[in-house]
């Protein structure tokens, strides 16, 4: 295959629009051949078949040729990236399932690339895709896009998304990156009381990694101080970077009894 792409590459585009087309086949009891004349391939269905579709509800979608789509995508993605930007777009732009992990495929493609248009692209998707995968697929790669345009998209999207399991996938990004401005949207979120308290409590363990700092420390101490309910309390105190630092003998002791009603909940 990479082969024949090389040949036609200056025709990239016009040649491989067929990638992001698809041909969607339903398999369905059809009308006798003896009753019908025309093209064999426009032989009407019959009852039972029409009762085969309604039952069937979307059509089957064709695996090994959304494979093929893919692998030829990757390959003109490697060898002409300007070539295969129009076709990603247009990829990106279908919104029915049999499409979905191709569109997740182009996902990958963009995030490896780093450069502004892939940024835009994937904002795009992990804000508008009917697919909560692809979504989330997106957003992963946002929190690790250079410059601050996916980590303001990140930010957004947790203000106004309503859909936890993008949250959940938000938060995961901001952790992963290296932004310093990503660690200042987890708080943002910590402090929001009207956010959903798991998501809260998600985020406030997400502090506890390798790039965790004395300021984070002392952020948790400060919220431990105002936090509005004991679930938030004894995931502030579990965490090391709050420990390792803590003097004040309140935290210290409330720290300890949250822990032992945490063990006494886990041994019941």
């Amino acid at each position: 295959m990479a082969q024949g792409l090389g040949c036609a590459r200056p025709q990239a585009p016009a040649k491989l629009d067929a990638i992001a087309t698809f041909h969607v086949v339903r398999h369905a009891k059809a009308g006798s051949r003896g009753h019908w004349s025309g093209d064999d391939r426009k032989r009407p269905i019959s009852p039972k078949g029409e009762k085969q579709a309604a039952q069937t509800g979307a059509a089957p979608c064709d695996q090994e040729d959304i494979q093929v789509r893919s692998e030829a995508l990757n390959v003109l993605s490697q060898m002409d990236p300007a070539a295969a930007n129009p076709i990603l777009r247009r990829v990106l732009d279908k919104k029915d399932e049999c499409s979905a992990q191709l569109r997740r495929n182009a996902v990958f493609m963009l995030g490896r690339r780093g450069d502004a248009e892939s940024t835009t692209l994937l904002m795009t998707v992990a804000k508008s895709d009917p697919n909560a995968s692809v979504r989330s697929e997106a957003i992963s790669f946002l929190g690790r896009m250079p410059g601050d345009a996916g980590l303001n998209a990140l930010e957004e999207m947790l203000r106004t998304e309503q859909d936890e399991r993008i949250q959940r996938a938000v938060v995961r990004a901001l952790t992963s990156s290296e932004n310093p401005k990503a660690r200042a949207g987890m708080r943002a979120l910590i402090d929001r009381k009207d956010a959903p308290l798991t998501l809260r409590v998600e985020a406030v363990n997400s502090l506890n990694n390798d790039r965790a700092t004395a300021d984070d420390a002392a952020y948790l101490r400060n919220l431990y101080s105002k936090a509005d309910n004991d679930r938030l309390k004894e995931a502030i105190t579990a965490l090391d970077t709050l420990l390792a630092t803590a003097t004040d003998p309140k935290v210290i002791a409330d720290s300890k009894r949250l822990r032992e009603t945490a063990v006494k909940h886990s041994n019941k």
